[in-house]
């Protein structure tokens, strides 16, 4: 278990105070309850691994229905008719990433892109993309899609 001291340094002090708030004042157990948190963090990466992958393969298979895997410029990934510029440079990072002197295809570039850029196809701004397209993504479900705070980007 770690001192006091190191857990106020490592955490931070205003993070620290969370736990020790949640655990009465008590030291050790505000520090088994961080290890709990951290466990109970590290044990949830496997599965939003698993919904990232069937996220981004379903909006793929929508969107890129019938393109080819090269040439990448063939592909809704690069079409300013499809993403917003924004999302056209996220894609350009990820091909800057690729392993030099690999084929740049869409899967390795659909598997290359962050989970902010999936996220992000589901703001205000792709609007008519999920009217027309997006939803295609999701066959089984009848899904309406709202936005409730203004700020939702």
């Amino acid at each position: 278990m770690m001192e006091e001291r190191q857990a106020r340094a490592w955490l931070s002090e205003p993070r620290y105070a969370r736990f020790l708030d949640a655990a009465g004042g008590s030291h050790k157990r505000a520090a088994e309850l961080y290890e709990w948190h951290a466990e109970l963090t590290a044990s949830s990466f496997g599965l939003i691994h698993h919904f990232e992958v069937l996220l981004r393969n379903a909006i793929d298979g929508a969107l890129g229905e019938g393109q080819p895997q090269a040439p990448i410029k063939d592909t809704w990934l690069l079409d300013f008719e499809t993403l917003q510029p924004d999302g056209i440079k996220q894609v350009i990072v990820a091909i800057e990433r690729l392993e030099r002197g690999k084929l740049v295809t869409r899967g390795r570039v659909v598997a290359g892109v962050s989970f902010a850029f999936w996220a992000g196809l589901f703001g205000r701004r792709y609007e008519e993309l999920w009217r027309h397209r997006l939803r295609a993504a999701f066959p089984h479900e009848a899904l309406t899609r709202r936005i409730s705070a203004p700020g939702c980007a």
